[in-house]
């Protein structure tokens, strides 16, 4: 009893290690980090492009890579759980496969576009479908499509299979062998290489291919054609993991999940084309995949065309362009060298006249000093003339104020002896008018030669602007009665003083009055107006309903003897001085003027002048 009693002991000590042991859980499973939420995978890949590929820059990336790094963002932002994952590139496909099979880890995957098999899934678990399987039959560009069952099984019976061991694509091959009866040799190579460059670079092979991968060699423009008999729809692309792991079930939910389901597209998109991606999804639905993917063929084949048009279109444009450049740069080239020869000859005469132009600058001294004599003599001309025409001014006064007075006289006796309508009272006022418009002319000759020969002698004092011209304006109203013009004058002001010279002020007033009565028609009005533009100035206008002044007008404005378009309505005498006369005696007094006008549309003549005080003043 007391043996039975000890087996009993060490049976049920045995019980309670093996039931600690069972209630330890591993570190690395996915039960462990739903506790410490904290964790990490070790991901063996080989490559799969584009599932899982390294890049120009020695990037890892592809649909899988993209797919493990939503997964740890779906941990941390879902559940909080932080996920490292380690990657590690195994020596060949199979490799992969095998790591994982035999591994005692819980926490390692496998990821290389492992195809879901059943006779797979005797050694490891795979995860819920990426996405689905789809493989085809592939030759070598140099093989024709064929149409027929029997010229397909004729041909490809004396062809080599081209495969690689331990993959779907040899199942499906030894699978079509069997179905077939063909005894196609079968050619295995590493699964490090490339089944599409091998059949590429062998006239006489084929094999099997996942259709993802065909479609886009198809669209690189690979020298490989599809046959279009024996496709192969599998169970899905997967992760897989040993079969002791748990890591299967979070990821399955994480593929079949909302979050996951709205990256998906976004993924799959980016590493394979959004249509791509489409097309595939809907042949994993379709009851006849061999017409879709033909479909899609010639959809893809008719986009090359067209990028391959465009492509011809862009060489023809950029070849057209390329020959107007040289044509261009040939007659560039020609130029060029006309212009040396040119320059040349251009050298040559330069010499040439460099010798005559300092034989000429010889002659050109003795001339220069004959054209220095002349015009001494011609400045003494200049002189004297201006001296006969002061003289001539002069002299012509007296004469003319006498035709003026004795006309006067005969005016008066005219006017005594007869209601003075007569004619003789009629022909001795247009003597007075002529030798007083005569004598003005002289006036106006006489102030230009004293301006011009800076003979002026401002004399500043204080002047009730509102006064002289209020005075001024009195003066013009015969001579606007005369045109039944109305002569207004206006001021905002009762009295503006400025300090001026009051003959120069008197002169600028009297020939803007003058050309405003001169230039309007009968009926017009004449305005003057006189107000404060600011606490330092006052502004005078004087405006008209004449022509008016055009652009061109405009431009001759204040030159000595310019005629302008404007002509006096009632035949009024014009010398073309006024205007340079007003604009002179303004700058004189320290004013400034300026013309506004529109032809057709009268004249405004502004002045500006300095004030000394003024009493009241608005501006205008």
């Amino acid at each position: 009893m007391t043996e039975i009693k000890r087996y009993y002991i060490i049976i049920i000590l045995l019980l309670s290690c093996f039931t600690a042991l069972a209630s330890f859980d591993d570190p690395d499973s996915w039960k462990e980090l739903q506790k410490t939420k904290k964790g990490s995978l070790t991901l063996y890949w080989y490559t799969s492009k584009p599932f899982i590929y390294t890049d120009s820059k020695g990037k890892l990336t592809g649909i899988e890579v993209a797919i493990m790094n939503s997964f740890k963002e779906y941990l941390l932002k879902e559940h909080g759980f932080t996920l490292t994952l380690n990657w590690v590139k195994s020596d060949s496909f199979l490799g992969t496969f095998n790591t994982i099979k035999d591994s005692d880890k819980r926490n390692v995957i496998g990821v290389s576009a492992f195809s879901i098999t059943d006779e797979r899934k005797n050694h490891v678990k795979f995860t819920y479908s990426l996405l689905p399987d789809v493989s085809v039959i592939i030759s070598n560009g140099n093989i024709p499509i064929l149409k027929k069952h029997d010229d397909f099984i004729k041909l490809f019976d004396h062809l080599t299979a081209v495969t690689i061991k331990g993959t779907t694509y040899e199942e499906s091959i030894n699978a079509l062998k069997v179905e077939t009866g063909m005894g196609f040799n079968i050619n295995y190579i590493s699964s490090s290489n490339n089944v599409i460059e091998d059949i590429m670079d062998a006239d006489s092979s084929f094999g099997y291919i996942d259709l993802p991968i065909y479609l886009m060699a198809l669209q690189r423009g690979e020298k490989i054609t599809r046959q279009n008999f024996y496709p192969r729809v599998g169970q899905g692309y997967s992760f897989i993991v040993p079969k002791h792991s748990d890591w299967d079930q979070p990821i399955s939910n994480f593929i079949k999940s909302e979050y996951f389901q709205v990256e998906k597209e976004e993924i799959l998109s980016k590493f394979m084309g959004k249509d791509l991606y489409k097309f595939i999804e809907s042949v994993n639905e379709g009851s006849n995949p061999s017409l879709s993917i033909l479909t899609k063929e010639i959809e893809l084949q008719n986009k090359m065309l067209d990028d391959t048009s465009d492509q011809l279109a862009r060489e023809k444009k950029l070849k057209n362009l390329l020959s107007v450049v040289l044509i261009v740069s040939f007659f560039l080239l020609l130029t060029i060298i006309r212009m040396l020869v040119k320059r040349n000859n251009a050298a040559k005469l330069l010499q040439e006249r460099q010798e005559r132009i300092e034989q000429q600058e010889k002659s050109i001294r003795s001339k220069n000093e004959q054209l220095e004599n002349r015009n001494l003599r011609l400045t003494e001309l200049n002189e004297e003339k201006n001296s006969l025409v002061k003289v001539l001014a002069h002299d012509l006064r007296t004469p003319i104020n006498h035709i003026n007075g004795l006309a006067s006289i005969m005016l008066l006796n005219n006017r005594d002896a007869s209601d003075g309508n007569d004619e003789n009272t009629q022909l001795t006022r247009q003597i007075i008018e002529s030798s007083q418009r005569l004598n003005q002319m002289i006036s106006k000759i006489l102030d230009v030669d004293a301006l011009d020969e800076n003979r002026v002698n401002a004399f500043f004092e204080e002047v009730n602007l509102v006064d002289t011209l209020s005075e001024i304006t009195k003066t013009f109203e015969k001579d606007a009665r005369k045109k039944n013009i109305d002569l207004h004058f206006d001021s905002e002001m009762t009295e503006c003083l400025i300090q001026s010279d009051k003959l120069y002020l008197t002169q600028i007033i009297e020939n803007l009055l003058s050309n405003a009565i001169k230039f309007s028609g009968i009926g017009k009005t004449v305005e003057v107006r006189l107000g404060q533009e600011d606490e330092d100035h006052a502004l005078l206008l004087i405006k008209d309903q004449g022509p008016g002044f055009t652009e061109e007008d405009k431009e001759k404005l204040f030159q000595k003897y310019k005629r302008l378009s404007a002509q006096p309505t009632a035949g009024e005498s014009s010398t073309g001085l006024g205007l340079s006369i007003v604009k002179k005696y303004v700058n004189i007094i320290k004013g400034e003027i300026w013309l506004e006008s529109f032809y057709g549309q009268g004249a405004s003549f502004f002045i500006r002048f300095p004030l000394t005080s003024m009493a009241p003043a608005e501006k205008i």
